[in-house]
């Protein structure tokens, strides 16, 4: 960027030097001595150079000539270059602006240089006052009131906020770009409720209650950020995701078969990994609480989040099933939200989409047996429920079928009519690492260098490094 006249001149000369060397290139001798493919790649070099200094002159001129009016602001992480703009735009020299700033000239070419990597506060402060540069208020109050403001949003946010906080607030370095980068995450997340999460106020949540029809007494400020959170990396991965969306199947049997064909056997990886195949991301997150799982479609691309506390592979198993039946509806639609905000195997859900999900995710597991193997289960005991975990573990085990997953069944429809057997069957259930297998093939299936903003890459390495720590 090109900060005074000295500089402005400099690149003119600069300029024209590259250009008469490009008239030159064809009676240059020692250049054809060249291959062409190196040829090519001097030519290429130098066009560059020109390509940069011609766009550096001509944003200096329009500074210089057109004042403020030729200032475009498109993120918050650009205050540092807007500093700089504004002092050209107004015709102010390093000289007067640090003599008004009471401090050296070659002090403030450093910081311009460096872009403001070590001004303090204060200087920041008087910077934006003397150049007559508005900041917005929020922005104001993360910056010249950080450490109060980081603490209220690390209570509001809660596990979030360390997601949030980009490398230079963790490594305390460079923290006018730290923070100017919490900020734009911010934004980006929260869109308008940034400001009310910033300013510890009241967010308005009635949105997020219409649209996920949210349960009375639940946690709205929790569903809030949760969902915001994980719809902006759902979003970001679904924008590195160059696998084409096939044909989704809602035959159970078929679906299974093909599973089967494909892998082998019928278990959560080789699951993940065709729902994976067939165009959909599955996104695991260890965020409590908020919601349970989600299928959202965005620009007509479906991704699935899990969310599932459990280390139970059946029930990780059952739950993508289940969001992938969600995937499955109104394939005409470009946008669709489903969060399932409680356990999808509660009984309280009613809602005749999420029970033909659990039909449909029930028929792949047991291969339409289940109604069948449940019977078998109540035979086995006598009807008694002192009886029914060796009878569950008698069944699956003579059928070939997973014990945690029968045993989930059978506690889900003992819950229809009032039994809770939900702690007989988590002692049931193979411990395991659902979570790490679906990490896993996330990291196999996605490249997150290919994201090209710096933030949202950020953001998203975030996401993933905080799971696995």
């Amino acid at each position: 960027m090109i900060k005074n006249d000295l500089e402005l001149s400099i690149s003119e000369e600069n300029l024209a030097h590259f250009l008469s060397t490009l008239e030159g290139l064809e009676k240059d001798e020692s250049i054809q001595e060249l291959s062409p493919r190196k040829q090519e790649i001097y030519r290429k070099a130098i066009y560059g150079e020109v390509e940069n200094l011609q766009i550096q002159i001509q944003e200096y001129n329009k500074l210089k000539n057109e004042g403020i009016n030729a200032i475009i602001i498109k993120e918050p992480t650009d205050l540092p270059q807007t500093i700089i703009k504004y002092r050209i735009a107004k015709g102010i020299s390093e000289s007067t602006l640090a003599t008004r700033l009471g401090i050296e000239e070659s002090e403030l070419i450093e910081h311009e240089e460096n872009l403001f990597v070590d001004a303090d506060n204060q200087l920041l402060k008087n910077l934006l006052n003397s150049l007559n540069i508005e900041v917005p208020h929020t922005l104001r109050e993360l910056l010249f009131n950080s450490e109060k403001v980081k603490r209220d949003l690390k209570t509001k946010l809660g596990s979030i906020f360390n997601r949030l906080v980009p490398f230079e607030l963790k490594e305390e370095y460079n923290l006018l770009e730290g923070y100017l980068k919490l900020y734009s995450a911010l934004q980006r997340i929260f869109g308008e409720q940034s400001n009310a999460i910033l300013l510890g106020k009241q967010i308005d949540y009635s949105p997020v209650s219409v649209r996920y029809k949210v349960p009375n007494g639940l946690n709205s400020d929790t569903l809030y950020l949760h969902t915001s959170y994980a719809f902006h990396i759902s979003k970001r991965i679904t924008e590195i995701n160059d696998i084409p969306s096939k044909m989704l199947e809602t035959d159970p049997n078929k679906f299974r078969k093909a599973i089967i064909e494909k892998y082998g056997e019928l278990n959560i990886e080789n699951c993940i990994q065709y729902v994976w195949h067939l165009g959909i991301p599955v996104l695991p997150l260890k965020l409590k609480g908020g919601f349970h799982a989600a299928c959202w479609r965005i620009d007509g691309r479906n991704v699935i989040v899990l969310k599932q506390q459990s280390k139970s592979n059946a029930r990780w198993l059952f739950d993508l099933l289940h969001e992938y039946w969600h995937a499955t509806q109104e394939p005409h639609l470009l946008t669709r939200d489903v969060v399932d905000i409680q356990d999808v195997m509660s009984e309280g859900n009613k809602n005749q989409e999420e029970l033909d999900a659990n039909n449909f995710a029930a028929d792949v597991i047991f291969d339409g047996r289940l109604e069948e193997l449940l019977n078998k289960c109540v035979t086995l005991s006598n009807g008694r429920i002192q009886y029914l975990k060796r009878a569950v573990q008698s069944v699956a085990t003579t059928n070939g079928i997973d014990v945690g997953a029968l045993a989930n069944q059978a506690a889900y429809y003992l819950s229809k009519s009032g039994g809770n057997w939900w702690g007989a069957a988590h002692n049931l259930q193979d411990k395991e690492d659902p979570f790490g297998i679906a990490y896993k093939v996330l990291g196999e299936r996605i490249n997150i260098s290919e994201l090209e903003d710096p933030i949202d890459k950020e953001l998203l390495e975030n996401a993933l490094y905080e799971d696995v720590m």
